[in-house]
């Protein structure tokens, strides 16, 4: 049977590379897509070049909701509405670090797009990307209808998902006579819907009006005036 010999294959030295663009975009404080900001909170970020090039200052923008916040090559650099107290501009060989401080909170619930432009100096490797975080729902839910759905039983519904707070805070008030005063004695939440359950039988064909103070939203706003109130037909 004839024998094959094959070839030795040594390694001497073996190399990872990995190609990583440049600028980088890091250290995103609201970071990307991240729910739920604070709506009094600062934007902070850091620009580094892995390379030995270095942040172009001068070049360097960056803008909020499309509003330019910081511009490198402006004296201010920092933009009047973005530099509140907690603004500031660092500097090392390979990291340009900004904070912006809005001076007007972000509004309940708002996408907020920040986009960022740099270079490295030089201008041989570039940056121009953006990405977005969702600010926390300070929205106090609105009541939007009341149902009798028996004598002792009336369902509320809202324009967002709630919780009972306090299982006594609806009051009641006959908008005709004569006419049974009723108050409710249980409170379940299911969804964006309240349904109460009465002391007592109210007068049928009756207006009722209803105004409520023992519901929030699931992140713990409460129904506020004037849409807090609302009709219905006992």
């Amino acid at each position: 049977m004839p024998t094959l010999e094959l070839p030795a294959l040594y390694a001497d030295t073996v190399a990872s590379i990995v190609a990583v663009s440049r600028p980088l975009l890091a250290n995103r404080d609201p970071g990307p897509d991240e729910i739920g900001v604070l709506l009094e909170s600062a934007i902070a970020l850091e620009i580094i070049d892995p390379g030995t090039d270095g942040i172009d200052h001068a070049a360097t923008r960056v803008w909020v909701d499309g509003e330019i916040a910081f511009d490198g090559s402006s004296v201010p650099e920092l933009q009047p509405g973005f530099d509140g107290p907690r603004a500031g501009v660092t500097e090392t060989l390979d990291t340009l670090r900004i904070v912006l401080d809005p001076v007007t909170a972000f509004v309940s619930e708002a996408l907020v797009t920040v986009r960022v432009v740099s270079q490295t100096v030089g201008g041989a490797h570039s940056l121009d990307q953006s990405y977005t975080f969702s600010a926390e729902d300070r929205t106090a839910p609105h009541v939007i209808a009341a149902q009798a759905l028996a004598q002792r039983e009336v369902q509320l519904g809202f324009d967002e998902e709630v919780q009972v707070t306090d299982a006594t805070g609806f009051a009641f008030e006959a908008l005709s006579f004569p006419a049974v005063p009723i108050s409710p004695v249980d409170a379940m939440a299911a969804g964006t819907t309240v349904t109460l359950t009465l002391d007592t039988e109210m007068s049928p064909d009756v207006p009722y009006r209803v105004v409520v103070s023992g519901v929030a939203d699931v992140f713990g706003n409460a129904v506020l005036a004037p849409d807090n109130t609302t009709t219905f037909l006992g």
